[in-house]
């Protein structure tokens, strides 16, 4: 199966890159590259268009939430409410997005757990005063591809869990607990 973003000739694109310098002896030069293949629309005959789906436990407007003074060490975000699919078809990928402190992401379709996206952790040396010992900071988020179908009337919902026992929730320079998040990207072919 081949599929792909459609984008017009009026279509922007933004990218927002947050970058974390794990050497603390100075600041690397670092470079970006983005690699995208292009296909023109007369030759995308066989091409799938990919939708993206948006999931979050935050809101549009601040998906940034603060660690509850009394969070303990285990954490559950949910969506409020959990989103009711307007559409059918195929879910090709799911990724997802979480701060240091998280062990996994759950996407969940009626309730079932359909991907479990997990935190890799590596160990770095300090890079403050607030970073003392060193710590685990995430170093990658496991994704799922060829989840399987998405109906029209099906209930999804993400759980973003947090051990703070296991891993430290990363401290800002001014030695405040850095926002949580738990965000899921889905990546579905709509049925004709």
């Amino acid at each position: 199966m081949r599929f792909g973003y459609p984008i017009s000739e009026d279509h922007a694109f933004d990218i927002d890159i947050e970058l974390m310098n794990m050497d603390p002896t100075g600041e690397p030069e670092v470079y970006l590259k983005l690699d995208l293949e292009w296909v023109p629309q007369s030759k995308a005959d066989g091409f799938r268009s990919l939708v993206p789906l948006w999931l979050d436990v935050g809101t549009c407007d601040d998906y940034n939430i603060q660690v509850p003074d009394d969070a303990g060490s285990m954490l559950e975000l949910r969506m409020q409410p959990p989103w009711v699919s307007t559409l059918s078809g195929y879910v090709v990928a799911i990724g997802a997005h979480f701060h240091d402190g998280g062990t996994h992401l759950d996407i969940l379709q009626n309730d079932k757990v359909v991907c479990n996206c997990a935190g890799r952790y590596k160990q770095y040396a300090p890079m403050s005063e607030h970073d003392v010992p060193p710590s685990k900071h995430i170093n990658g988020i496991l994704a799922c591809t060829n989840v399987g179908r998405i109906e029209k009337g099906s209930v999804w919902d993400i759980r973003s869990v947090y051990d703070f026992s296991a891993h430290a929730p990363m401290r800002l320079n001014d030695g405040r607990l850095e926002a949580l998040m738990g965000i899921g990207l889905v990546y579905m072919i709509k049925d004709d």
